[in-house]
């Protein structure tokens, strides 16, 4: 019986080490370019001393769709803040376009170019959605391979700031 606690007590203990925005080891996030799809390009240059958080997504991805309303809310919690959304999708501009009349979604969408999408995932699986919190150094300091957790995301961000 006491290694069924102890073994449950591991399991809650990970879950919740899991969603802290310090899940992962600070490393630097590779050097990025993402073409404008709708919105800005997005570079490493263009976003040094800005807090940015990335939604890797597609329009296709059951997940990415029904956490866009809330993901929306945060963009709104931030504005006028020193953090910049954005979300790389492998999609076309024109096959997000026709989506964002249905599902608008507030970050900046940007294309992957000439990127292969799993260089931004380093050893990582590619998992849609993926979030990642960079702070204002190009530091990796949050990634979540799920649907945002709002609170942890937060978290990431405020620390960030």
């Amino acid at each position: 019986m006491s290694s069924r606690l102890t073994i449950l007590v591991f399991f809650c203990i990970s879950l919740v080490s899991s969603t802290a925005y310090s899940n992962e080891p600070v490393t630097t996030f590779p050097k990025y370019e993402f073409p404008q799809l709708v919105g800005n390009k997005a570079t490493t240059e263009s976003n040094k001393g800005k807090v940015v958080v990335l939604n890797f997504w597609f329009t296709n991805c059951p997940p990415c769709i029904s956490e866009i309303k809330n993901l929306n809310l945060l963009v709104s919690e931030y504005k006028g803040k020193n953090v910049r959304f954005i979300a790389p999708t492998f999609d076309s501009k024109e096959l997000v376009t026709t989506f964002l009349k249905k599902y608008p979604f507030n970050y900046e969408i940007v294309g992957f170019g000439q990127n292969d999408p799993s260089v931004y995932f380093q050893d990582k699986k590619i998992i849609f959605p993926t979030h990642i919190v960079l702070d204002t150094n190009g530091r990796l300091i949050y990634r979540a391979n799920s649907e945002a957790d709002l609170p942890a995301l937060r978290q990431a961000i405020n620390h960030a700031l």
